[in-house]
């Protein structure tokens, strides 16, 4: 039972990202152990991908790149029901770095009861699974309304720093879905 135990937390270490906070005296004990297990990670996808297992998501659709070069997350999540969208990223006290929301038909957004800033693409439906970037606003303060810019059809919400204020994506790309 104590190594179940010790396997849980050092798996919610990892997969949480706890911050590398003194622990025991010790900066590190949280940052060794998520590296070691980042580690075995890309190993094991590493034998996954050597053993032609395909990706249903590629790797371009997985991370893009935008203007200056920074890798930005575009893995997005789909918000349909009422309670979903209006929610949101309401009250989460950190936005996941890994993945941004995405409200089709959306033509304004609200940061109220948001306790964070966020960044905003404002995107336009292209080529099937692909949204076209119209507008970029990055760090929307908390508390505040805004309305779509000509063109768009829906937004993406990220984490606040995920864009520089001179980044244009042309593109981000949504997982095509599973049949």
């Amino acid at each position: 039972p104590d190594r179940c135990l010790a396997a849980g937390a050092n798996v919610m270490m990892s997969l949480l990202g706890l911050v590398c906070d003194p622990v025991g005296g010790l900066v590190e004990v949280p940052c060794q152990k998520r590296n070691a297990t980042a580690a075995s990670v890309a190993f094991v996808s590493a034998q996954i991908a050597l053993s032609g297992v395909q990706n249903l998501i590629s790797f371009d659709e997985a991370v893009a790149v935008t203007v200056s070069g920074k890798r930005v997350p575009i893995l997005t999540h789909t918000c349909k029901g009422f309670i979903e969208r209006f929610c949101g990223l309401m009250l989460k006290r950190e936005v996941p770095e890994a993945c941004g929301l995405y409200f089709p038909g959306c033509r304004s957004i609200h940061t109220c009861m948001m306790r964070v800033p966020i960044d905003v693409v404002w995107v336009r439906e292209g080529e099937p699974g692909e949204l076209d970037a119209v507008s970029l606003d990055v760090a929307l303060k908390p508390w505040r309304f805004f309305a779509a810019p000509r063109g768009a059809t829906g937004c993406v919400e990220f984490r606040a720093g995920s864009f520089d204020p001179a980044d244009r994506p042309a593109e981000i790309a949504r997982p095509k879905k599973r049949k």
